[in-house]
């Protein structure tokens, strides 16, 4: 697959409260990683017209195998955070081919 864009992937730490929830610590974007994508929006989300100033809510984003992108990571592409809701391993005949990851848009303002 061909990747043309970049995404810094943004992991996360998790952490016990005092009260049994999960507090998830993020990396900042100067100690984020850099990897090769291949960005697309979500069909049904290019209809969807709000405040988010006509960014995609919903995107699909295709990431080198080499990328350790997990749910609930951050990914930020053209300076627009995202957090990640799933991700989905396909395979060729030679291996791991690529991950495909579907994110949410999170910051609304840039």
């Amino acid at each position: 697959m061909i990747f043309p864009h970049s995404i810094t992937l943004l992991k996360h730490t998790e952490t016990e409260s005092a009260v049994g929830g999960i507090n998830r610590t993020y990396q900042t974007i100067s100690n984020g990683t850099s990897y090769r994508c291949y960005f697309q929006p979500q069909q049904e989300s290019l209809a969807i017209i709000n405040d988010s100033g006509g960014r995609n809510l919903i995107v699909n984003i295709y990431v080198d195998p080499s990328a350790p992108i997990e749910s609930t990571d951050r990914v930020v592409f053209q300076s627009v955070t995202y957090e990640v809701t799933g991700v989905i391993q396909h395979f060729s005949p030679r291996g791991l081919s690529h991950y495909k990851a579907t994110a949410r848009i999170l910051d609304f303002v840039q």
